[in-house]
């Protein structure tokens, strides 16, 4: 299957730290709609546009840099996100060989079972 097929919602960001490739998942995750992304388009820029979802109280500018460093980081990363609609998103960010990352995210139910 390729990438843009797949139900997980998956993203690369180049070792600029723009968008290089999305699937429609990954959109649709984010509620970003089809105007929502570009090619080119900053990590920062993309998760200030999470901040709908992805703000679930305290300080929004210290939830953006964690978030930050954690995409960007140069190593393997998995944790999870509480949306403020109440879904639980898993990711694992993986570095690439280019210095770039590839991001999945897999919604999960609140009691950690994969959704659907």
């Amino acid at each position: 299957a390729s990438l843009e097929n797949l139900g997980e919602a998956i993203a690369v960001f180049g070792s600029d730290g723009r968008l290089k490739f999305w699937n429609p998942a990954f959109a649709r995750l984010w509620d970003l709609g089809d105007d929502g992304l570009s090619a080119g388009t900053h990590v920062s820029d993309f998760v200030e546009a999470t901040r709908p979802l992805a703000a679930t109280g305290g300080d929004w500018d210290t939830k953006k840099a964690q978030i930050l460093s954690a995409m960007t980081r140069r190593e393997v990363t998995r944790d999870a996100i509480e949306c403020a609609d109440g879904r639980v998103l898993e990711f694992v960010n993986t570095p690439l060989p280019d210095g770039g990352v590839l991001i999945a995210y897999a919604e999960t139910r609140a009691n950690g079972a994969p959704d659907g």
